[in-house]
C-alpha cells in the first residue's frame, strides 16, 4: 500500500512539473507583418505596436515589407521570389507572424496605376498570402476623394471574403486626414 502512495505522489508530482515547464515554455508573444506601400508605415502601425508592448505580449513588428512606392505587382514578386530580410525569407516571415496587415495601393492609383491591374494583382495577391496564413489576415482598404475609391473598395471587400481574410474599411477617412493621429487610432481600433 505504502509502494503505491509513493508511485501516486510521484507521478502527480511529475505531472505537475510537466505542466510548470509547458506553461513556462509556451510564448504567447505576437509577432505582426505588415506588408505594402508607404501608407503601409502609418501611425496606426504604431498604435498597435505600442497597444500589444504595454500588455507585454508583442514579439516582434515587421515593417521590413512595407516599401515606399512599391505597387501590388512587385510585392507579388517579393513573396514569390521568396526575398530574404534578416535571416528569414518573406514566407517564413509571412507564415510565423499572428497579424498580417496589407495596405497597398495609395501610391500605386496616386501614381496613375490601371485600377482593373490594381485589382487583378490584389486578388493574385491576397491569395498568395492567405495560402501561407488565413487567420488574422487585415487587407486595409483605400481611402481618399477620389470617385472609384468606393468601386475599389467593394472589389477589396470581394476579395477579402473569397479568400476569408478580414477587411478594414476606412473610405470614410479622407486621404488628406490619413496622417492625422485621431484617424489613425480609429484605423488602429479596426484591426
Amino acid at each position: 500500500m505504502k509502494k503505491k502512495y509513493i508511485l501516486f505522489i510521484i507521478i502527480l508530482i511529475g505531472m505537475i512539473l510537466s505542466i510548470l515547464i509547458y506553461l513556462g515554455l509556451q510564448n504567447d508573444k505576437i509577432n505582426i507583418i505588415s506588408l505594402g506601400d508607404s501608407y503601409s508605415k502609418m501611425g496606426y502601425n504604431m498604435y498597435l505596436k505600442k497597444h500589444f508592448s504595454s500588455i507585454n505580449k508583442l514579439e516582434n513588428y515587421n515593417l521590413e515589407y512595407a516599401i515606399d512606392n512599391i505597387k501590388t505587382e512587385e510585392l507579388i514578386q517579393v513573396i514569390n521570389k521568396n526575398e530574404f530580410n534578416n535571416k528569414t525569407t518573406i514566407k517564413q516571415a509571412i507564415s510565423s507572424s499572428d497579424i498580417i496587415i496589407l495596405f497597398i495601393g495609395m501610391d500605386e492609383l496616386e501614381n496613375g496605376g490601371n485600377i482593373n491591374l490594381y485589382i487583378y494583382n490584389m486578388d493574385k495577391l491576397v491569395r498568395s498570402i492567405a495560402q501561407l496564413k488565413k487567420d488574422k489576415v487585415y487587407i486595409i482598404g483605400l481611402s481618399g476623394n477620389n470617385p472609384k475609391i468606393k468601386d475599389i473598395n467593394n472589389w477589396l471587400e470581394k476579395i477579402s471574403y473569397k479568400y476569408k481574410v478580414n477587411y478594414v474599411d476606412i473610405s470614410d477617412i479622407g486621404k488628406e486626414n490619413i496622417n492625422n493621429e485621431e484617424v489613425q487610432r480609429k484605423i488602429f481600433q479596426k484591426i
